[in-house]
Formats: structure tokens, sequence, C-alpha cells
């Protein structure tokens, strides 16, 4: 009974849009001050103008409180005239009348305060959030300082992204026709078992795991949000997807995340090919000092042909 009528009289998205602020506000002003004009002066209906007024704190924006209190002050001088023009005017129809139009001052005066302190708080949520998401990513930039390759890369981003996300798990490989290979690396959350979580590598992947929808770019969510999944670009490789389950931050974290290892792909590159020709520059010196020593014990020992 609950859940039905939850579907039929589902509650306000809030803030209300401008068009439907101004119809619901306006709407309820006009039938407060009918009911003004044709009820005597003594009855205080007038009071009832603050209604509209209150109503518009679900704006985003302070003008129409501010619009809507004149308009209040307005509509309650116009009921005032109206109903002495038809019944007269007594003192005490003139203090009803007055504490009429301090409510309404009070109320547009309570409403404007209270717009300031919402966007207050909602300026320091929001500057709160933005610290917090700066603080991730310099966490991430310090979890994957230094020179990496492309196999320490990838173990890094998977602990780094857990952290970052706190996901339950989080997988890095190269795809490679549809399926996971190496470099490869699974992190998972403090407290899981090997068993809680099974391995991916060398194992085909679902479909939703490869198709990236229209528009998402390199980031995008499957299984309903369950798995976000990422893809870092690699020149000459098969590019990197990274799986992460039941991340806790928002898709547009693991955005920022992915643009800032995108560079650090790029270079563990670099290092890999310097690591290779370090190493046969030092495999073609050890060949040039065996030829060497080789010259060198020749000179020292000849052997001379027998007569």
């Amino acid at each position: 009974m609950r859940d039905t009528l939850r579907l039929l009289f589902a509650p306000p998205r809030l803030p209300l849009e401008g068009s439907t602020l101004w119809t619901v506000c306006l709407t309820a002003l006009a039938v407060v001050l009918l009911l003004d004009l044709l009820t005597p002066a003594s009855l205080v209906v007038g009071t009832l103008l603050t209604v509209p007024i209150a109503l518009a704190a679900l704006g985003t924006s302070r003008r129409p409180v501010v619009i809507l209190t004149l308009l209040g002050v307005v509509a309650s001088l116009l009921a005032a005239l109206e109903n002495a023009f038809e019944d007269g005017f007594s003192n005490a129809d003139l203090s009803n009348r007055v504490v009429s139009l301090l409510a309404i001052l009070l109320v547009g005066g309570l409403t404007l305060r209270s717009r300031d302190a919402s966007e207050r708080a909602v300026r320091i949520a929001e500057d709160e959030r933005q610290l917090r998401r700066e603080r991730l990513l310099r966490r991430l930039a310090e979890e994957m300082g230094g020179p990496l390759g492309q196999a320490e890369f990838v173990s890094r981003a998977a602990s780094a992204l857990q952290h970052l996300t706190g996901a339950l798990s989080v997988e890095v490989g190269a795809v490679e026709r549809a399926t996971l290979r190496r470099p490869y690396a699974l992190a998972q959350a403090p407290g899981l078992k090997a068993d809680d979580h099974r391995s991916r590598l060398d194992t085909r992947l679902p479909l939703d795991y490869l198709a990236q929808p229209v528009g998402a770019g390199d980031v995008w969510a499957a299984d309903g949000g369950t798995f976000v999944l990422a893809r870092l670009r690699r020149s000459e490789d098969s590019d990197l997807l990274l799986i992460l389950h039941r991340p806790e931050t928002p898709l547009a974290l693991t955005t920022e995340a992915m643009a800032a290892l995108q560079p650090l792909l790029e270079r563990t590159a670099l290092l890999d090919d310097l690591r290779v020709q370090r190493e046969q520059l030092s495999e073609r010196g050890e060949l040039l000092r065996d030829l060497v020593y080789a010259f060198s014990h020749d000179l020292r020992t000849p052997c001379w042909p027998t007569p």
C-alpha cells in the first residue's frame, strides 16, 4: 500500500524549477487573496499570504522570495481597501491587518535568511567534497610516484585505485581478443580473502565489459552500477582494462583518476624502452669485454708454429 501511494503521489524533486515554483506560489497567492476579499477583515485570512512566500524557499534563488513578499504586501493592502469599502474599517480590523502585514514581512525575512543559510551550507559541502577529491587524487599521485615499468604500474594502479574508491576489488589487465592478459594485477579490500574474488586473468570477459556505451568516454558502469569499467590507452600494445567492483566514490572521481593515470602509463612505456636499451648495452659491453680479454690473452701468449 505504501509503495502504491509513493508511486501515485511521488514527492517533488527539490529544488523546484522556476516555472513550477511560480505556478505553485502564484496560484496559492491568488487563492488566499480571493478568500481575503470574500471574507470579512475580522477573520484575518490575510495572514495566509505568508504561505506562498514560504513556498518560495523551495526554489533555486532568493529572487522569488523578494517578489512574492512584495506581492503579498500589495495583496494584503488591496484586500484591506476592499474590506474597508464593503464593511467599513474598525480599530480591530486595522490591528488585524497590521499583524498580517508584519507576518508577511517577517516570513519573507526569515525565508531569505533560510535561503542564505542553505546556500552557505551547499557551498561548504561542495568545498568539502572538492577538498576530499583533491586529497584523494593527491594520494593517488603519491602512490603512483617513482619510475615505474608497465608491470609495476599495473600493480600500483590496482592498489591505488582500491584505496581511492573503496572498491571491494580492482583488477587491471591488458585486453586481447576479449580476454584479460598480462600485465595483470588484482587488489582487494582489507579483510577479504583470496577466495572471495576469482581472478579473471586468461578468461573471456562479458560483452558489456568491453562495449563502451555511446558518449560514456573511457569510464562506464556495468551490471547496474555494480561494476565500473575504465580503459587506459596504450599506443603500441592493447589497452588496459580496469574493473572496479562496488566502488564507493562517484563515477566522476574515477574519470579524473583515469585522466591522472593516462600520462603516467605513457611514461612507463618510455621507461621500459630505456630498460631494454640498457640491458642491450650491458650485453654488448660484456661481449666487448670478452672479445678484448680474448684478444689481449692471444697477444700475451702467442702460439708459434712448430718447425
